[in-house]
């Protein structure tokens, strides 16, 4: 962007200074005369400025000049700068706005400026601004030129080295690290670093001095990453130095369309990384036992089966204790943790070598080892022979017992966990035969979970028997008790089997493919909903609706939501999407360009169960999420299972950390709402404050509030 360039500073200031311009710009301004005169007035001053622009275009380039108002706006020339603020065109190295007070001060000011010519080439002006054409009552116009400093100037050259002098004391107190690099002989070198980063870590300018300090792994990563921006590719990178994990980012230089340097920053992320391995930490190791968890378990199943599965397949032995609530019931809480680890330590016992012991949680344990083992059926006899040996504990004595099941991975199974699943299956079928035995999961035991099939039918005609309905969980403010939302959730009562819960259609409709057209039936009615309570009078609150993961990942997913907007009049501003922690891990970036399009809509998004899922937190900064709800199973173990109240504690500053409101799912206590409230969570939803209800109540109650 450019100003009028041409005459000298004298010249300009001249014209400035004619007495008859200055009368007729106050005139203009300030005088208080008719419609016909100001007219007048304007076009002689704009012969005047053709006049200037004439001037300009004759002497050589040498000059640029503006006219800008009182709002710093420029309204002159009439370019594309018109109208722009004159401060955004310009670096100063003073604030401009005490620039300008001295303007208004001392009539005008005289100093140095860089601005940017049309061919976007910074150079430094001597620059000059004075004020004209003002009064008490009208704005006044300020007049700027500028003229270019040689660049052999002794002005020129005291003016780079104070830039350079203000921008090395700035670089020198910024927290981070910035450094740049310059192949040296074919190798790269450090030419410049600054940061309090790099005295905290006494990093000097000996590239090998740096790369002499790191582990080979970390050596390797990082010249690579080097070699990667020179080639013109920008790198971002974390590693490990020094004790301190660094985040680092690397971005290259051109120069006649030629890398010649590249530019770098790091930053300390060591209470970031040292945060997140707590919460992985905390959320896949049971805190009384110190086991890996149901979650770890997951996680390694998958390894389990599609990694080691060829060379050596596993056993899961599922163990689940017997009658271990009648203990918490007799002798209490602390008493039923201990007879939990000291079970713990007896399995552990009989772990083989290159085995893994899991604590599920409450009374279940599984145990995966390796079918080289010769009898796992006698290993399993043995771990219930020492689960059976008497206990002592808070002078008591007593008995415990178990039952076991087990599963092999050898035989086929379309998910790891169908294993885990098969194991539970036996251990069910033998408690229902009295428990307290080893069995081997075989399909019969599988009848029971078989029958499920047949509502494959049953499920397609209840959709098109409108079967189906919804009822609206209230999503309740912690603080004032007050509900600012509610979820919708689909109801099923079958013709002839009563109330079927969602756990168990909703993963044969995915599985059959009607999980689509539900829903997109749920989206809408809840849109239709919620434009009826409106209609009714009822205050308008949030509405959250479940999206699964099939869902999500469907191409057409954003122009069918749309087309429901659109045809309901919903306000997407009252929408909320509810997506599960595992839906998004599954197409990770097209789900988060999904997510980003919703958002632009105006609509909300959530993490749904967050905690049961695989999601690092640095996934977690990259989805654009409104709110994280923590999945009830945590909630529901506040006070029963130990390392839960951590657990949720951490999850709580997660959250905010990131800017997210928090949801507790599953209060169904005043004391769980007591801690919660204390914790500064900012939602929940449970039974402590309303079941889930129908479209009539929740109505009601909304009105209310109204």
């Amino acid at each position: 962007m450019t100003g009028e360039k041409g005459m000298g500073l004298e010249n300009i200031n001249q014209l400035l200074n004619d007495q008859e311009l200055r009368t007729k710009l106050d005139t203009l301004v300030n005088g208080q005369i008719n419609l016909g005169n100001k007219q007048k007035i304007a076009g002689e001053l704009q012969e005047q400025f053709d006049h200037m622009r004439k001037l300009v275009n004759v002497l050589k380039e040498t000059v640029t000049f503006f006219v800008f108002d009182s709002d710093n706006r420029v309204i002159f020339p009439e370019n594309e700068a018109n109208n722009q603020p004159i401060n955004a065109l310009i670096n100063t190295l003073e604030p401009f706005s005490n620039i300008i007070h001295n303007v208004m001060e001392n009539g005008e000011w005289n100093g140095t400026i860089q601005y940017a010519d049309s061919k976007e080439n910074e150079n430094w002006y001597e620059a000059n601004i004075q004020q004209f054409s003002k009064s008490d009552h009208k704005p006044g116009l300020f007049f700027m030129s500028l003229m270019e400093m040689a660049a052999d100037s002794d002005d020129y050259q005291r003016t780079l080295q104070l830039v350079e002098s203000n921008h090395k004391k700035m670089l020198k107190e910024i927290m981070n690290l910035v450094f740049k690099l310059k192949m040296v002989d074919g190798e790269p070198a450090i030419t410049f670093m600054e940061g309090k980063l790099a005295q905290k870590l006494h990093i000097s300018q000996n590239i090998n001095s740096v790369l002499g300090n790191i582990d080979k792994k970390v050596y390797l990563l990082m010249k690579k990453k080097i070699k990667n921006a020179f080639q013109g590719e920008e790198q971002v990178f974390q590693f490990y130095f020094k004790g301190v994990y660094l985040n680092t980012m690397l971005s290259p230089l051109y120069e006649d369309g030629v890398v010649t340097e590249v530019v770098g920053t790091a930053m300390d992320i060591s209470l970031y990384e040292y945060s997140q391995q707590q919460i992985e930490y905390l959320a896949t190791h049971d805190a009384l036992t110190d086991l890996p968890n149901r979650h770890k378990l997951m996680q390694d199943m998958e390894l389990f089966v599609h990694r080691d599965q060829a060379k050596q397949p596993k056993a899961v032995i599922f163990c689940d204790l017997d009658r271990l609530k009648s203990i918490n019931d007799t002798i209490g809480q602390v008493a039923g943790d201990q007879v939990v680890s000291l079970i713990a330590n007896r399995i552990q016992a009989f772990t083989p070598d290159n085995s893994y012991l899991y604590r599920l949680g409450g009374d279940e344990f599984v145990l995966v080892i390796d079918q080289s083992v010769e009898d796992v059926n006698n290993l399993s006899e043995q771990v219930l022979q020492k689960i059976r040996q008497p206990i002592v504990i808070a002078n008591h004595d007593f008995y415990m017992t178990a039952t076991i099941g087990i599963s092999y991975t050898y035989e086929p199974a379309n998910k790891a966990e169908e294993y885990i699943n098969r194991a539970s299956i036996a251990v069910h079928y033998g408690k229902v035969h009295g428990g307290n035995q080893v069995y081997e999961y075989n399909k019969r035991m599988s009848q029971t979970y078989n029958e499920l099939l047949l509502l494959e039918s049953d499920i397609r005609k209840a959709f098109k028997l409108n079967e189906f309905k919804l009822a609206y969980q209230p999503k309740v403010d912690v603080q004032t008790n007050s509900i600012v939302g509610v979820e919708a959730l689909i109801r099923w009562e079958h013709g002839k089997k009563g109330k079927i819960p969602p756990s168990t259609f909703i993963p044969i409709a995915e599985e059959i493919g009607m999980i689509h057209a539900i829903g997109e039936w749920v989206l809408y009615e809840a849109c239709r909903q919620f434009m009826r309570w409106k209609e009714a009078g009822a205050k308008p609150v949030i509405i959250a609706v479940n999206v699964s993961a099939i869902e999500l990942q469907q191409a057409d997913f954003l122009s069918k939501v749309k087309k429901i907007i659109r045809e309901t009049g919903m306000d997407p501003n009252y929408l909320e999407i509810e997506i599960t922690e595992n839906s998004v891990m599954q197409n990770t970036n097209e789900c988060i360009k999904t997510m980003k399009e919703l958002r632009k809509m105006g609509i909300s998004l959530s993490i749904d169960d967050f905690g049961t899922g695989y999601s690092s937190m640095g996934y977690l900064q990259k989805f654009p999420i409104n709110y994280l709800k923590i999945d009830q199973s945590f909630i529901k173990e506040l006070f029963t299972e130990t390392g839960s109240a951590e657990i949720i504690k951490a999850m709580i500053q997660l959250g905010h950390t990131f800017g997210l409101k928090v949801v507790a799912e599953g209060v169904e206590g005043e004391n769980i709402l007591s801690f919660i409230r204390d914790e500064e969570c900012d939602y929940y939803q449970g039974y402590f404050y309303s079941k889930p209800l129908d479209a009539n109540q929740i109505g009601k109650k909304l009105k209310t509030v109204h």
